[in-house]
């Protein structure tokens, strides 16, 4: 019989980002993730939290669909929706 350990780890990260990091061991693997403190979403780099929290946490949308009027928090999420719903 195999048993698995879980053991986490969570401390805040950068105060001035009000970032948190997750260590989280499971099974011999280990996974980090990043948690945004203001609305507990997680992302499994800091590159991609920081992104969430400059252009979409707490932002209302300001990148409009002029083909179905569909809104959007950030330009390359617009260009992909025209791409995928609206030029197959």
């Amino acid at each position: 019989m195999q048993l698995s350990q879980r053991v986490e780890r969570s401390f805040r990260f950068d105060f001035f980002y009000n970032e948190e990091k997750c260590e989280t061991v499971e099974g011999g693997i280990q996974k980090t993730t990043f948690i945004c403190f203001n609305c507990q979403k997680t992302y499994k780099s800091q590159q991609t939290l920081r992104r969430h929290m400059y252009h979409e946490c707490g932002q209302e949308p300001k990148y409009q669909c002029s083909f179905c009027s569909k809104k959007f928090k950030r330009r390359d999420q617009l260009q992909t929706h025209i791409q995928e719903r609206h030029f197959r």
